[in-house]
């Protein structure tokens, strides 16, 4: 209970949790997708499989509709039961290289009653593990980790402090506490008999792209990947809103999701030290998306603010818009 209380902050629509002989599973969740049902774990009572998913599914409505060609029943429209069901019919290694998103998941196969662990490709949403006395404990944040006995006075990792004044982000799976480690991105964590077995389930493809004979051909290769890419990610039950930092990847972004929806709303964030630039900015993005943006006044000492943003923050959110 505590470490799902740890993370109510990720999920304040739901909540709920599954317990069984040697496993507990704990899910918060952010309704997106079919606000309705969606909810989690998602348990099979007689397999013994269970699920807890965060993130999304793209193009899980074509997944869905493969599953139901195939015979499978769904129980309801959200991207978890298309995973859920993927996963019980092909297996985990299967739906890994089927499935495209943003994700971490944790899957109990209930016949084997190995738990698997993956997070996507680039490593968008977070997963933290470690082993406690044989057991393994995870969670989205190291706030959840640190509730569990076996890790609330696990100490600062050192070498994993000095990478992150060098690099400013920590590389490899060092999560900056000792005894708990990042899920890599593309990656597979399978636990069974108190092991851990990690594998890479994804690479970068090289060369399987054939190479543009022209720059006209391959710009129009790259508008077309793109356009497909935000019209993925545009799909949801609730409102969708991009932010604006006034540069060329979130314009872009903005001008390709209004071909594709007529009700987002864009916002961006004026520094008072820098009034004019966001100004400017903000006038952009506004005619690329063809929107009236928000626009957040932010307060002057907002920077020196203990949690207030930082270098470092404003590098992540830049990756995580790309």
């Amino acid at each position: 209970m505590h470490m799902i209380a740890a993370l109510a902050h990720r999920g304040p629509d739901g909540n709920g949790e599954f317990t069984d002989a040697g496993i507990a599973l704990g899910h918060n969740r952010l309704a997106v997708i079919d606000l309705a049902g969606g909810a989690q774990p998602r348990v099979d009572a007689a397999s013994g499989d269970a699920l807890i998913f965060n993130g999304e599914i793209y193009g899980y409505r074509t997944l869905a509709g493969e599953l139901r060609d195939a015979g499978v029943e769904l129980c309801d429209r959200s991207d978890t039961e298309v995973l859920f069901q993927m996963l019980r019919r092909s297996g985990i290694r299967e739906t890994l290289a089927k499935i495209d998103g943003m994700f971490a998941f944790a899957f109990r196969d209930g016949r084997s009653s190995t738990l698997y662990l993956a997070r996507d490709r680039f490593g968008e949403k977070p997963l933290f593990y470690g082993l406690a006395g044989g057991n393994l404990v995870f969670g989205s944040e190291l706030s959840a980790l640190r509730c569990h006995p076996a890790f609330r006075d696990s100490g600062i990792d050192r070498d994993a402090a000095f990478q992150f004044l060098t690099y400013e982000y920590l590389p490899g799976n060092r999560s900056g506490r000792e005894g708990i480690s990042k899920l890599p991105p593309g990656h597979l964590l399978s636990f069974a008999d108190g092991r851990i077995t990690l594998e890479a389930y994804w690479q970068p493809p090289r060369g399987e792209e054939p190479a543009a004979n022209d720059e006209v051909a391959a710009l129009a290769r790259l508008e077309q990947l793109l356009d497909r890419s935000v019209k993925d990610r545009l799909v949801a039950d609730v409102p969708v809103g991009i932010f604006l930092s006034g540069g060329v990847d979130s314009g872009l972004v903005a001008a390709l999701a209004a071909r594709h929806a007529s009700a987002i709303t864009a916002f961006t964030v004026k520094m008072p030290a820098r009034a004019q630039r966001p100004r400017q900015c903000l006038r952009g993005g506004q005619q690329s998306a063809r929107r009236a943006a928000r626009r957040l006044i932010a307060p002057p000492d907002l920077s020196g603010m203990p949690g207030g943003t930082s270098a470092h923050d404003r590098r992540s959110r830049r990756r995580r818009r790309r």
